[in-house]
């Protein structure tokens, strides 16, 4: 049993705490407060256990040391004849040794693009993020999610983040970027957004009979020269332009 003022093992109330910062009930602590079972840790452990139906007595026996270890249902991960968690099982020991939780506070700023950049559809444009004090940075464009970049050498300040991004569509579309302190973490979210708008290059304007009989083919502009589609397939207020394996459309 894990309890404030009770003869606790250091290394089982830091793997605790880790884990309740992980569900989002602890904010991070100071290295001084790690393995202290204090009055923070123990209305953390009460309004766990009240969100997920156990007792509540703020004491970490087996049932809350099993919901907090929700990710892994065995048995072993306590040791039933000790009353204590089982210090041998990989998951003890992993959330244990894992560096990547940072004490200092997190931030993710956006570089580029900045709020109402203008691109062309041929061009595309370059994301780039920076996080500070993050366990990992995620990238979404126009709310779905597209590469998530970790940090893998421990407590350092920062993560880079960079991503050439080809918009489907002609019109605006948002970037946003999300960073955690912790593994899994529900807390210690920050988010920054920016939109930037996609526009048909000037030398492709022009009406779509006019391009369907100055250009019979399009090809792909990667150098393979190979032909995506008839110009004068194109439908009637819809302009076409290919990119790699992209086909760009104004949505018309």
């Amino acid at each position: 049993m894990l309890s404030q003022g009770g003869d606790n093992v250091k290394n089982d109330v830091i793997v605790l705490q880790k884990l309740l910062i992980t569900h989002g009930y602890l904010k991070m602590l100071d290295d001084s407060e790690f393995g202290i079972f204090g009055p923070l840790t123990k209305q953390a452990v009460e309004n766990y256990q009240r969100d997920n139906r156990l007792e509540v007595d703020g004491i970490v026996g087996k049932n809350t040391w099993m919901a907090l270890n929700r990710w892994d249902t065995s048995d072993v991960l306590w040791d039933d004849k000790k009353g204590e968690p089982n210090r041998t099982t990989w998951t003890y020991r992993y959330t244990l040794q894992n560096k990547y939780y940072f004490n200092g506070k997190s931030s993710v700023k956006l570089i580029s693009p900045v709020t109402d950049t203008e691109i062309n559809v041929i061009d595309g444009i370059d994301i780039v993020a920076v996080a500070n004090n993050c366990h990992h940075v995620a990238l979404f464009i126009d709310g779905e999610w597209v590469k998530t970049e970790y940090n893998n050498t421990g407590n350092v300040e920062s993560i880079n983040l960079e991503y050439h991004f080809h918009p489907l569509d002609i019109g605006k579309h948002s970037v946003q970027v999300k960073g955690r302190s912790v593994p899994n973490g529900d807390s210690s979210t920050l988010v920054e957004s920016k939109i930037f708008k996609v526009e048909v290059p000037a030398h492709f304007r022009g009406s779509p009979n006019e391009f369907a009989l100055e250009k019979r083919v399009v090809y792909d502009v990667s150098g393979k020269n190979k032909k995506i589609a008839d110009a004068s397939s194109i439908k009637q207020n819809c302009y076409t332009y290919a990119l790699g394996l992209y086909t760009f459309h104004d949505g018309t």
